[in-house]
């Protein structure tokens, strides 16, 4: 008897899985410093900025962090282009963990943007699985084309 756990339904459930948190946890992020001002957050992480970083490049990098985050997150939950927001999601947490939080926790063994961060690599390696409007699209533009013949 087959076992059902190694199936392909249950990868793309576990991709699902994934892929919720990640992309909530990413909109929130976003929404919250854009709600709270995004001038706010800028002048909250400027001094956190490599010291080798010319300042203009990190400034504008800081603006537009919040709407990516938004978005990017935003991709990853719908599962639209999965791979290429995981991907950029990827480079904003190395960024978050180089600038910020480290890879070390008091508590935990890594920190939790470690985790994060091995998440989105997977999304990223994976994809997004069948549950995702790619998909849906996908299906959406094949049975379109198969009834035009």
């Amino acid at each position: 008897m087959k076992n059902p756990i190694n199936s392909p339904a249950f990868t793309n459930l576990g991709l699902l899985l994934v892929r919720i948190p990640l992309g909530i946890l990413f909109i929130c992020a976003g929404w919250n410093k854009i709600h709270g001002g995004i001038s706010h957050f800028v002048s909250f992480a400027s001094p956190h900025l490599p010291d080798f970083m010319p300042s203009y490049i990190g400034k504008t990098y800081l603006y537009l962090f919040p709407i990516f985050e938004l978005g990017m997150g935003l991709l990853v939950l719908l599962g639209l282009w999965t791979r290429l927001a995981a991907f950029i999601l990827s480079l904003m947490l190395i960024s978050i963990i180089w600038a910020f939080s480290g890879i070390h926790d008091k508590v935990f063994a890594f920190h939790p943007n470690v985790m994060f961060l091995a998440v989105a690599l997977l999304l990223f390696l994976a994809g997004g699985g069948s549950f995702t409007l790619d998909r849906m699209i996908k299906a959406g533009s094949s049975s379109s084309k198969s009834t035009q013949h």
